[in-house]
């Protein structure tokens, strides 16, 4: 819940994981149904409920990462995925793994290895922003302190006035 800057509603990760299940079973639940004949769960082995569950949380774990992650890291995780991909894909399926995709692999785990120093620059840059943060919430309190002083003196500039005037009649 809640409401965006323009007036749209915000909604959480698992308000969104809902609205998109049940758009899915919208669209799919019919094209089962048809190609079935109404029997949709016909052949479903205990195998295949664990894949389902497997792959129903890996979408959770999608949806959480998208959620707590910076954009760099959500990209690193992919590129390397797909490097993983692509080894799994040659040791099982004898897929092809020539020159260019070796090289393109290489260089995916170099940059996920580089990526790895970048986290000392954000907490770095976190550390920084704190401090800043601080020095301002310092300075605003100096200048209520100045402010009270200044305050203060007026007062008794008024009362010291006060008393000339009264001494003067």
């Amino acid at each position: 819940g809640g409401v965006g800057v323009v007036g749209a509603p915000v909604f959480s990760v698992w308000d969104r994981n809902i609205q998109l299940a049940v758009y899915s079973i919208g669209i799919y639940l019919p094209i089962a149904w048809y190609e079935t004949n109404g029997n949709i769960l016909q052949g479903w082995t205990p195998l295949v409920w664990g894949i389902a569950c497997l792959h129903a949380s890996g979408g959770i774990l999608v949806a959480l990462s998208v959620l707590y992650s910076s954009s760099i890291t959500k990209t690193v995780a992919v590129c390397a995925s797909l490097v993983l991909t692509t080894v799994m894909g040659k040791i099982f399926f004898e897929a092809p793994l020539n020159g260019p995709i070796l090289l393109g692999c290489f260089v995916v785990v170099l940059a996920v290895f580089g990526y790895r120093d970048d986290c000392d620059v954000e907490d770095e840059l976190g550390r920084l922003r704190a401090t800043t943060l601080q020095q301002q919430q310092q300075q605003q309190g100096q200048l209520g302190q100045q402010q009270g002083q200044l305050g203060q003196r007026g007062q008794e500039w008024e009362q010291g006035l006060q008393q000339q005037q009264g001494q003067e009649q």
